[in-house]
């Protein structure tokens, strides 16, 4: 049996009523060797052999809508399918049926025009029975499309079905979406316009989203297959025809929002709290890496004005880790976890380092040149010290307490220090330099030690002055008085 294929484009909106009037040429009408229809109803058998009905100025296929009822030549004609009384759904699904059939794509061979004609009967008229038959003298029914007549039904059934894709995607930078259909129709769309790098894999929809954007997708449904809309013929006394044309097409549009995370470093003082260094530390020119959760490296910054900021990252699990403190501060050992998804992409975590410092005690002596050789030094209370920074500024000022003793903290820096008083009789010590850096110990005992002051040839001196005045009172000018006084 020769076969038949038939494609039809359907116009997608069914409420459209044409009301054209135009000079015609006509309808050829060829038979289709080798099928033949049947219709029965009420216990009557009606057979025809299958015919293809083409328009002679078009050149497009036309299929009866009143089986079995003669075609009679038309000298001008009306499109109006409104003389029809045929809803607007039954007549937006005899479009479908029609488009997808003969024509379609890969339905080219002549049997597609049987098998459209096949369906759209069955669908105007449920309470008729139409078959295949063949053209023996017994007119046996056969049925040689089922396999084509299911995937035509599947076609116009899914038209209206859109792809399960969402509409509103979010995503994040450097990613690839891949978008998968449930309703099994993306295939049937295509890309009209597209602000990124988007292409559809039979039932899949791939977007490459590689830099942080909002744009959209527009997919559509459909295409110009022929030169014309639908149109629809029908006269009095003639077979009505519908001839098959192109559907308004379907579209889906997709919203994308490319985004990207953040994750801002504030660098403090661990022991403050605050972004202001001690001493002459400096928290800026720390160095901080970010790891994926893989530990590969994703990205190195360094602190600047206490900040340092990581953009452009895709969602995930970040680990953020110091490589080198700031001058005069020890490296932060630990590492910190930080998440970036769509709900939290801007992370803020604040970091501390401790500074380098040192535990100053100063121990104030006080004595003669004789007790310190002799280890017999007194311990010294109530004696102030300052201790001045490198721009001679005040940093810490204490008095020694009943044990001659201070203890401070001084963080990195130059430091001096100075005695501001001492005992009467006594020599201050002299001002002490002191550097705390990378090389100090934890902590650092500084003795001040205060010797008695010596007036030179003091005795020698007093000796003299004695024998003068006893001298002078022994002479003849000293009266009673004067010399008992003496």
């Amino acid at each position: 049996m020769k076969k038949i294929l038939l494609v039809i484009i359907l116009f997608f909106c069914c409420i459209n009523v044409y009301a054209l009037e135009r000079s015609f040429a006509g309808f050829d009408s060829t038979e289709l060797n080798g099928i033949s229809y049947y219709k029965y109803k009420d216990g009557v058998y009606y057979f025809k052999n299958a015919k293809e009905i083409k328009d002679t100025a078009t050149g497009n296929t036309a299929y009866c809508l009143e089986p079995f009822i003669d075609l009679v030549d038309y000298s001008t004609y009306s499109t109006s399918n409104g003389q029809f009384g045929l809803s607007n759904a039954m007549w937006d699904k005899v479009k479908l049926i029609s488009y997808y059939g003969y024509g379609y794509k890969n339905h080219t061979n002549k049997k597609w025009v049987s098998i459209t004609q096949m369906v759209i009967w069955r669908t105007l008229y449920p309470n008729y029975k139409f078959e295949w038959v063949d053209q023996s003298a017994n007119r046996n029914v056969i049925h040689p499309y089922d396999k084509e007549i299911k995937e035509l039904n599947e076609l116009v059934s899914s038209h209206y079905k859109i792809p399960t894709i969402e509409e509103n995607i979010k995503t994040d930078i450097n990613s690839t979406l891949i978008l998968e259909d449930q309703n099994n129709v993306l295939k049937h769309y295509k890309i009209i316009s597209s602000d990124f790098d988007a292409r559809i894999e039979d039932n899949k929809l791939i977007v490459n989203a590689k830099e942080e954007k909002i744009g959209e997708i527009v997919l559509e449904r459909a295409s110009k297959t022929y030169n014309n809309d639908f149109l629809f013929f029908t006269k009095s006394g003639s077979q009505s025809l519908i001839e098959r044309g192109n559907i308004k097409p379907i579209t889906y549009k997709i919203n994308i929002i490319v985004e990207s995370g953040s994750i801002k470093v504030t660098k403090v003082d661990k022991d403050t709290d605050l972004i202001d260094p001690q001493g002459d530390a400096s928290l800026d020119g720390a160095v901080y890496e970010i790891y994926d959760e893989n530990m590969n490296l994703v990205a190195s910054k360094m602190i600047e004005n206490n900040l340092a900021v990581f953009e452009d990252l895709e969602y995930g699990k970040y680990f953020v880790k110091e490589k080198s403190a700031g001058t005069g501060y020890y490296v932060d050992s630990d590492s910190y976890e930080v998440n970036i998804d769509s709900n939290m992409l801007e992370q803020n975590v604040r970091l501390g380092n401790f500074v380098i410092k040192s535990k100053i005690t100063i121990i104030k002596n006080y004595g003669s040149l004789e007790d310190f050789n002799n280890n017999k030094m007194r311990r010294e209370k109530n004696i102030v010290f300052n201790v001045y920074d490198k721009n001679n500024t005040l940093v810490f000022s204490g008095i020694t307490d009943s044990n001659g003793e201070i203890t401070f903290e001084l963080p990195y820096g130059e430091y001096t220090i100075k005695q501001m008083n001492t005992t009467d009789g006594y020599k201050k010590t002299d001002d002490y330099h002191l550097v705390i850096d990378e090389n100090n110990n934890l902590s650092e005992t500084i003795v001040f030690n205060d010797f008695k002051v010596v007036v030179p040839n003091a005795g020698v001196y007093t000796g003299v002055i004695h024998k003068v005045i006893k001298s002078l009172f022994r002479s003849a000018l000293c009266t009673r008085l004067f010399c008992f006084l003496y």
